[in-house]
């Protein structure tokens, strides 16, 4: 089996974040930021956001996917220092109370199938928004970069990738893909459920850690052994991590775009020896992670 990849593409714009909300349903929980203390707060309540927004909060869309049911995450609010927290442990919970923090109740559920972790990050510099919370490997580590500390998982959303806007996104590439091979003289690709499989693993596996190698150490093609797609004699990878933002067409779009433009992806688009693509775009907040497998 031979195996074909390019390189990684990154393009973020900016960097965001995540954390909860007051209601425990099953709800996208909504994200906002005070420019002023620097705390983001979340909460699945609109009509909360929407009048944080009027207030002077910047709204900063979704963070993640509450599940309807599952462990308790608890809210609590800090008067002193104008500041929330969100915690599973219902110790940390009691602790802070007798110090003085106040009690908001079950902000919503940890995923007890563990879809999607939410990090958890301390600045230990900061009053206000001195907890972080994230989807995104990628800014996980750049926040342990800028002096933050990394505090493991702090509770569990529904896994993003199910969603039908990340269903839509890979019709919609496929189509570009497909449409862009037919004008330079390729085959078009047919799309394989198996490969989509693997494709969905890689899109998780890279809002971890973003590269060719897997978080075992393993190379890309072990994951299509994970699916048993055996029935290839070559096989490659491309992988993109972009600012989220517009429909599900413009997204598919961008990641094309950036794709056609480097030109080691561009050769994985075009390659003759590829009969088969799977796709799977991931949204994180306000980041897309995009992969694409080839094989032929």
């Amino acid at each position: 089996m031979k195996k074909k990849f390019s390189l990684l593409l990154v393009f973020l714009s900016s960097v965001g974040l995540f954390a909860a909300t007051t209601e425990a349903s099953a709800a996208d929980m909504l994200r906002v930021y005070n420019p002023n203390s620097g705390e983001h707060f979340y909460t699945a309540v609109t009509n909360e956001r929407d009048h944080l927004i009027r207030t002077g909060w910047m709204n900063e869309g979704i963070g993640w996917n509450a599940p309807s049911s599952g462990d308790n995450v608890y809210r609590l609010y800090n008067a002193n220092a104008g500041d929330h927290h969100y915690t599973l442990d219902a110790g940390e919970r009691d602790y802070l109370i007798s110090v003085g923090w106040e009690y908001e109740g079950i902000g919503w559920f940890s995923d007890k199938n563990q879809g999607e972790p939410l990090y958890r990050l301390y600045n230990p510099n900061a009053q206000s928004g001195a907890h972080h919370y994230t989807r995104s490997g990628y800014e996980r580590d750049s926040l342990v970069n800028q002096g933050w500390v990394a505090e493991g998982i702090g509770w569990y959303g529904i896994d993003s990738n199910n969603s039908n806007q990340s269903q839509d996104i890979n019709s919609r590439f496929l189509t570009l893909i497909n449409d862009y091979r037919t004008s330079q003289g390729a085959n078009t690709l047919t799309n394989d459920s198996l490969l989509n499989q693997a494709a969905d693993i890689r899109s998780k596996e890279i809002t971890n850690s973003f590269s060719h190698t897997r978080p075992d150490g393993q190379s890309f093609s072990s994951v299509l052994a994970d699916v048993n797609f055996d029935n290839y004699s070559v096989a490659g990878e491309n992988l993109v991590l972009f600012t989220a933002g517009g429909s599900s067409q413009e997204i598919a779009q961008r990641a094309f775009d950036l794709w056609k433009n480097s030109p080691g992806h561009n050769r994985n688009m075009l390659d003759p020896d590829y009969t088969m693509i799977g796709s799977s775009f991931r949204i994180v907040g306000n980041e897309v992670y995009g992969a694409n497998l080839f094989a032929g």
